[in-house]
């Protein structure tokens, strides 16, 4: 069972990653739509599912087992982006706020009115 596909879905590609990293083309054939859906059904015993890890954390159902998967896959970097030089007025409280959620991040300017061209 997986949730349904999106384009760009971490979860997705990492359940293909590791199914074919494992010798077998994963045979979906049931989708939820949101993880907590899939708890269900998988309490309900129609079928298993590669959840993320909160959703282990926050699962109650006594049917419902996890077993954590050792996976040699490298973390996923994540990127805040913006449009350069935006007049956006909420963007610069934006960028306040991350600068102190992520401070001293050395390969970021959150200068709202910097416009940053990657050759």
């Amino acid at each position: 069972m997986a949730l349904p596909p999106h384009e760009g879905s971490v979860l997705g590609d990492r359940l293909r990653r590791l199914s074919l990293g494992a010798g077998f083309d994963p045979d979906i054939v049931q989708r939820a739509p949101d993880s907590w859906t899939a708890m269900a059904l998988v309490g309900a015993e129609v079928g298993c599912s590669l959840p993320v890890s909160s959703v282990a954390e926050n699962v109650t159902d006594p049917h419902v087992r996890f077993l954590r998967v050792l996976d040699e896959t490298l973390p996923i970097c994540l990127r805040m982006t913006w449009r350069g030089a935006s007049d956006n007025p909420a963007l610069a409280p934006v960028l306040s706020l991350a600068d102190r959620v992520w401070p001293g991040r050395p390969d970021v300017d959150l200068d709202p009115t910097h416009s940053r061209e990657e050759t």
